[in-house]
């Protein structure tokens, strides 16, 4: 190895990354020794000294004999270890990563950190279920492309068969104009103009894309952006449309699951000593599902066509029918 000052002043900054925090403070012979051990180098106290001062000189926050009266220690990271934290805890919880991608993004988190550090640094927090699409990553970046490049965008997209093994669909590949991406219910979503569904925007998870092709035919401007940010805002479940006036009757004790929901713009007023009436802009196909799951505690209003639908729903859904055969 070719050691140069430069070197030495580098391998000093490595080791306190690696090693030194508040509660382990490193003095020149200590330092010294590790270059050693880990480079097969043994500076004196020294070159230490002057590459400690090199490093603080270039703004590293290095505190010293002054402040600790025992040696050094590296007191500022790129990141603090409750922020590293949180963003390991969320990796760990991306159901669209897989584990092997999981892994690697931690171990990133992890690197500029000391080792007893990194001992704080496990996550907390695991996802019930992982993705098995090695192919996220790049997914987005053709994506990120065609957007840049306003030109369409071709894929694989793929469902769950009845032996639960994820395949493409039956249609063949779809190409779609990419408008931008959003994150929803713990997934990644391409918003597009999709030909098969012409009317509004469509959705698709970005994890069910694999083989991801950018097309150089142009992006159809098919929405305007007031349009795209409505369908996307008044979209649930991902399920995105037309956005329509909707008119619920809830049970107050549902109001903060209403606002999570629907975002604090929806309009409340008293109804009766338990009920509160709720108007909004929602798409009707994702609102249904949303009102089922609340059955017990709301009732749909308007659009009056989605209330029938629900009644009919309830009226001849699986289990009724299923008592009439008996």
């Amino acid at each position: 190895m070719n050691v140069t000052n430069k070197s030495l002043t580098l391998l000093v900054l490595r080791v306190l990354q690696e090693y030194s925090d508040e509660k382990n403070v490193m003095n020149a012979r200590k330092i010294s020794d590790k270059i050693e051990e880990d480079y097969g180098l043994k500076p004196d106290r020294r070159t230490v000294y002057t590459a400690v001062q090199q490093l603080q000189e270039l703004g590293y926050e290095i505190l010293g004999f002054s402040d600790t009266h025992e040696g050094y220690y590296l007191a500022t990271r790129d990141l603090e270890t409750e922020q590293a934290r949180l963003l390991m805890d969320a990796v760990n919880t991306f159901p669209f990563l897989s584990e092997e991608q999981t892994k690697r993004i931690t171990a990133a988190l992890c690197q500029k950190f000391s080792m007893n550090q990194k001992k704080k640094l496990r996550g907390t927090i695991r996802a019930e279920r992982k993705s098995t699409n090695p192919q996220f990553f790049l997914s987005v970046s053709s994506l990120y492309e065609a957007i840049e490049k306003h030109v369409k965008v071709s894929f694989d997209y793929y469902k769950y068969n009845d032996k639960k093994v994820l395949v493409p669909r039956e249609k063949g590949r779809m190409e779609v104009s990419p408008y931008f991406m959003t994150f929803t219910n713990g997934r990644y979503y391409l918003v597009c103009y999709n030909p098969e569904h012409p009317d509004a925007p469509s959705e698709l998870r970005i994890d069910r894309m694999k083989n991801v092709r950018v097309s150089k035919q142009p992006a159809e401007n098919k929405f305007g952006s007031n349009e795209l940010d409505a369908a996307v805002n008044a979209s649930i479940y991902a399920y995105a449309g037309k956005p329509e006036h909707v008119v619920l009757i809830i049970d107050k004790t549902v109001l903060s699951d209403v606002i999570d929901a629907f975002g604090s713009s929806v309009r409340v007023f008293a109804h009766d000593e338990t009920h509160l009436k709720v108007t909004f802009n929602a798409s009707p196909r994702g609102l249904k599902y949303w009102a089922l799951q609340y059955l017990e505690h709301c009732r749909v209003e308007e659009p009056v066509v989605l209330k029938n639908e629900i009644k009919n729903l309830l009226r001849f859904n699986p289990y009724t029918l299923a008592e009439r055969e008996e």
